[in-house]
């Protein structure tokens, strides 16, 4: 894992990479099971993903990152740049929970659930707005709602948002960047974490919607065309991917697939 110091500050050169923890916190359920770090300046802020797990083989992913809109400390935005203003950042720390804690040069800064930051995790612990009506006790009951995965699937879809709705006769669509990988391991997601060996999953197919939703619109398809065996079934090399649209057909590269924007992910269970 690591970066290249001039990409982050490019007026003031070389920096350093200030280490920090894997992430076992319940705070934030995305994060868990990732190495997090961050560059001195205090302008980037990276995660480390082992894939497949126990091998070795770490991928660094660049994260936002944001204060909490109920944070003590003032939380100014850093001159040309969304991201806070923390100064610099010195070192990580971790408490008995497991929380991961920031030392900045402005504060010390917790890992907040990503809902206060205004993020978006699936399976992190919502208050309910009105209480719970308890179907074994017959009452209201103060209660939380998270999305699980009960059983792993053979093959895994993912359908995302791409419009809403801005009259009853009207939609736009949504223009977002979603960031996905070739490799996805859903065991954070899982109702029961140790009950499923198996939850690591490869990309093998993506469909990509362009155009307007008003008649001015098609879609094209990323497959890979053949299930990898063998030693590269987890490399992000692999050549066996084909774009597909209404009249053509041609080889694409992993990272043209990884660089669309998203409709439908199809993901298969390794081994299965």
């Amino acid at each position: 894992m690591g970066y290249n110091h001039s990409d982050v500050n490019k007026n003031i050169g070389s920096a350093s990479i200030m280490g920090g923890y894997v992430y076992r916190g319940s705070t934030d359920p995305c994060l868990y099971g990732r190495y997090l770090y961050a560059d001195l300046y205090a302008s980037a802020m990276w995660t480390g993903t082992e894939t497949p797990e126990s091998s070795g083989n770490y991928t660094s992913t660049l994260i936002p990152f944001s204060c909490s809109k109920d944070s003590p400390i003032p939380c100014d935005t850093a001159a040309g740049s969304p991201l806070p203003s923390l100064g610099y950042i010195y070192s990580f720390g971790e408490d008995n929970n497991k929380d991961i804690y920031v030392l900045a040069s402005k504060g010390v800064y917790r890992v907040v659930r990503p809902s206060l930051c205004s993020y978006t995790c699936p399976t992190e612990r919502r208050e309910l707005s009105e209480d719970w009506s308890c179907p074994h006790c017959k009452a209201k009951r103060k209660a939380e709602q998270k999305i699980l995965v009960v059983k792993a699937p053979p093959v895994l879809i993912v359908t995302l948002h791409a419009y809403e709705f801005v009259s009853s006769t009207e939609t736009k669509k949504l223009e977002v960047n979603v960031r996905f990988k070739e490799m996805f391991n859903i065991r954070g997601f899982m109702k029961q974490r140790r009950m499923e060996s198996n939850t690591l999953y490869q990309l093998v197919g993506v469909v990509e919607h362009i155009g307007d939703p008003a008649g001015r619109a098609r879609y094209i398809s990323y497959v890979r065309a053949n299930k990898m065996e063998g030693p590269k079934q987890h490399s992000s090399e692999s050549k066996s991917w084909f774009y597909a649209s209404d009249g053509h057909i041609r080889e694409a590269t992993l990272n043209e697939v990884l660089g669309c924007k998203p409709y439908m992910l199809f993901y298969e269970r390794v081994g299965d």
